[in-house]
């Protein structure tokens, strides 16, 4: 349903209202006879943003900080929580994992071998696969939104920024901390960590969570919630310190996710977005229209999916017998039994451990020498009906299997020097291990599987040195990166065939064994004897069978160095101006998500991407130490950028493949301010204005839409998409948060904190710049009213996030086919979420 666009103009104009209510029942108090408060300063933001602690106002980067209490009181456990937040991020939810991208720069594909343009790192480890930052809040100090290329410090991908998260380690006395939850969704969670000194060198912190959740979608078929979600995850980290100058710190981590796969599609038309699990096989019947007396729910949904009469589409029936397996023939239910891997129900299973250790002696005259060496585990099971249908028509599984191993030398000079610097070395080995197989209800191309993996190597080599002069006033720093990437990809594919017991006369047919017919791979028509009938059952998998050439084996071997520099001059101790020019590269790759292997060997590798940025800003404290803030001017441009289009052959979609786009452009301006407005009341301001466009993009596959329209090239099915607005680059965003703490009662106190966004609308579709589903401009409010003990020691509190529902929207005057269903993932951070918490802090 097409949302009134008059609703966000009341709906902002509701919010501010409340926000002004607020402050002035704030003055109110301050004049009606409540003891006045002194005007308390800001606590000062601590940051590492350069690998050392500074405070956030004297880095010269434009970034974001958010500490974990305002993470635990805001409810943000995932990226997707902290996306609808922070003005310069956006995330897409998609069927393999999330597209994070900082000021519209990203990485979006079907593809696993993908690297992220904005990549992760944890207590400076670097993570490699999105899935595994999914419980990476646990227990965190703080986590920094990196803007613009890093290439020194984050140095591995990260074209469009970084995001760093720091984990919380021992204190020098013991503290701890209990969060127990409950909300809509069938939500429920415990959350802990406690951590201290076990003796005068050793000190210990042990965390962990377990969050369950029933489901934020329905199911069109059976009625129940979905997708369930089970995380646990524990951590310990023990930090040693023998000697005065020798600090030793080691962390292990171990998580696992028992899911149920994301919604298969949404029907939008009744205002409702419901999901199709579609885990729903009907015995007996062979096609859409025969289903109909088997849907005991939102029947409106179902009929208006659009499905044509005479498409050999269906549920396998349950009841046939092993043929002869010499032959080759298996029977349907077993080979689906064999995809889904045992199992009758979609999931999304990980596994995932990660391992650090980092030591860190200084010399006696203030050289540091750090080591830091980090293992990741992960693995991932994937499995759900790729098709659109509300029951098996393809269904897919994915599996993943990543290892990695990194180390990391460097030596930094003391700070506080005329002259100051640090350099260092970095190794990582990465083995990635990927399945995809999937067995479709259709005669051309029932079963397709590959197998890939991909192997590689990081050696870099790092380091700055910064001029400081003008009596600290001033400061040059020239930095740089050397770094080689050298990578092995390898992919196969092969399929099998729908076999027939029906003799048919259609010459292309095929007899394989005495009475059992098929049809060649990818065939379009099929014979009318089989029209809307069902198989007997389907050929095993051969490596003979080939989809298309291959296997495919090849190697990259990427080298680049990316330097920066940047210009401080601080005209007083409140104020700091600077200018920083960074350029940044991403490795090249493999398209081992490609639904159907390349003809030729070069279309199974891709070029890296090339980032450069200029930025000048300034940051500052002013109003008696009360407030600070920060703005910075920017201008990003990605060449060869990497990307996932639509894959178009013989006037259809086929899914999507990995190609290197021209140039992006984004350019823009964002800023922050926060001010203590007295002892209880804070309230903060941050935003962007971004203007981004796909200056060079020739090659870009086609929508439906525009295949229909007769837009696509005949000869290369691809459309020039230069000079389009660049998704993902809303004009506008802002968000204001306020932090109102008052006492009452003498030892207890009242709290009420709530963050406001306000977002202008944007595409989001990467592969097809699609705007049948895409944000409006939109607003989303999270609010908690607390009450507890004055000091922080507990606190219950009500809470409510993303109140107004805001989410994608569906205009079907931009659907070629007006059915109400679109093949889009909703998480839960589209839903409105209330519950209660208890909060109980020790120290």
């Amino acid at each position: 349903m097409k949302h009134n666009e008059s609703q966000p103009g009341w709906r902002a104009a509701v919010t501010v209202g409340v926000a002004l209510l607020v402050m002035l029942q704030v003055a109110r108090a301050q004049t009606d006879g409540m003891e006045a408060k002194p005007l308390a300063g800001l606590e000062e933001v601590v940051v590492t943003a350069q690998r050392r602690e500074q405070s956030m106002m004297e880095v010269p980067i434009s970034l974001e900080a958010w500490s974990g209490t305002e993470l635990r009181e805001q409810g943000m456990r995932t990226m997707d929580d902290l996306a609808n937040f922070s003005p310069s991020v956006e995330i897409d939810i998609r069927t393999q994992d999330q597209d994070i991208s900082i000021r519209g720069i990203g990485t979006t594909g079907n593809n696993l071998t993908l690297e992220q343009a904005a990549p992760t790192f944890v207590d400076g480890i670097y993570f490699g696969r999105t899935s595994m930052i999914k419980s990476a809040f646990l227990d965190l100090e703080r986590i920094e939104v990196l803007r613009g290329p890093q290439p020194v410090y984050f140095g591995q991908n990260a074209t469009a920024g970084a995001f760093s998260l720091t984990t919380r380690k021992p204190g020098a006395e013991w503290e701890g901390d209990l969060t127990l939850e409950v909300g809509n969704f069938g939500r429920y969670t415990v959350e802990g960590g406690i951590g201290g000194p076990v003796t005068d060198t050793l000190g210990i912190r042990v965390a962990g969570r377990w969050d369950q959740l029933d489901g934020y979608l329905t199911d069109i078929v059976t009625g129940q919630p979905f997708p369930h979600r089970e995380d646990r995850v524990g951590r310990i980290i023990l930090q040693w310190a023998p000697l005065d100058r020798f600090e030793a710190t080691f962390k292990y981590e171990k998580s696992r996710t028992d899911a149920g796969a994301d919604g298969n599609a949404v029907c939008l038309t009744d205002g409702e977005p419901k999901g199709i699990q579609a885990d729903w096989v009907i015995p007996g019947v062979s096609s859409f229209l025969e289903t109909a007396n088997f849907i005991p729910l939102n029947r409106d949904c179902f009929t208006e999916l659009g499905v044509a009469d005479g498409l050999i589409l269906y549920a396998p029936p349950t009841d046939l017998t092993q043929e002869d397996a010499d032959s080759g023939i298996l029977d349907i239910r077993e080979v689906g039994k064999e995809v889904r891997g045992g199992s009758t129900a979609p999931r999304d299973n990980t596994d995932f451990y990660n391992t650090y250790l980092d030591l860190s002696y200084e010399l006696e005259n203030g050289i540091v020498l750090s080591s830091l060496t980090g293992w990741l585990d992960y693995e991932r099971s994937y499995m759900r009906d790729n098709g659109g249908a509300p029951f098996l028509t393809n269904n897919q599984v994915r599996a993943e299997d990543f290892t990695s191993l990194s180390q990391e030398f460097r030596i930094s000079s003391p700070v506080g020097q005329g002259i100051e610097w640090s350099a260092g070395a970095y190794f990582q080995k990465e083995d990635l291990d990927l399945i995809s197989d999937s067995i479709r209800a259709n005669v051309g191309r029932p079963r397709r599987f590959n197998n890939a993996w991909q192997d590689a190597e990081w050696r870099s080599a790092f380091g700055t040195v910064t001029f400081n002069f003008l009596d600290d006033k001033a400061s040059v720093d020239l930095g740089g990166r050397y770094t080689e990437v050298q990578k092995t990809g390898f992919i196969q594919g092969f399929g099998a065939r729908w076999l027939f017991d029906i003799p048919t006369s259609d010459p292309d047919a095929i007899e394989v064994a005495p009475g059992l017919f098929t049809m060649p791979w990818r065939s379009d028509e099929v014979p009318p004897e089989w029209d809307g009938q069902a198989p007997v059952g389907i050929e095993a998998l051969d490596p003979t069978i080939r989809r298309t050439p291959g296997p495919y084996l090849d190697s990259l071997d990427d080298q680049e160095f990316d330097p920066q520099l940047t210009v401080r001059y601080r005209p007083n101790d409140r104020v700091s101006l600077y200018a920083r020019w960074a350029q940044a590269f991403k490795a090249g790759g493999f398209d081992t998500g490609s639904s159907s292997l390349p003809d030729t060997f070069e279309e199974f590798s891709f070029l890296p991407e090339y980032a450069e940025n200029i930025e000048i800003g300034a940051k500052g404290d002013f109003w008696g130490d009360r407030a600070r803030g920060s703005i910075s001017l920017f201008n990003m441009e990605v060449e060869d950028m990497q990307i996932a289009t639509t894959d178009v052959t013989g006037g259809v979609s086929q899914g999507s493949r990995s190609i290197n786009a021209g140039r992006q452009r984004v350019r823009g301006m964002e800023f922050d301010v926060v001010a203590a407005v007295n002892e209880w009341f804070t309230v903060s301001v941050t935003g962007a204005l971004m203007d981004g466009e796909m200056v060079e993009y020739t090659g870009a596959g086609c929508t439906d839409a525009e295949i229909n329209a007769g837009l696509c090239d005949p000869e290369t099915e691809t459309i020039d998409r230069s000079g389009s607005p660049a998704p993902r680059t809303p004009d506008y965003k802002f968000t204001t948060k306020l932090d109102y703490r008052v006492p009452v009662l003498d030892d207890y106190r009242v709290s009420l904190n709530g963050t406001v966004s306000f977002s202008d609308g944007y595409i989001d579709d990467v592969e097809g710049f699609e705007k049948v589903v895409m944000w409006d401009p939109h607003e989303d409010v999270n609010l908690a009213l607390g009450f507890g003990d004055i000091e922080g020691a507990w606190e219950v509190s009500l809470w409510v996030r993303n109140l107004t529902e805001s989410r994608p929207t569906y205009h079907p005057e931009f659907d070629v086919d007006p059915d109400g269903r679109q093949a889009k993932i909703l998480s839960l951070g589209d839903f409105r979420t209330f519950g209660l918490q208890f909060q109980y802090n020790y120290f």
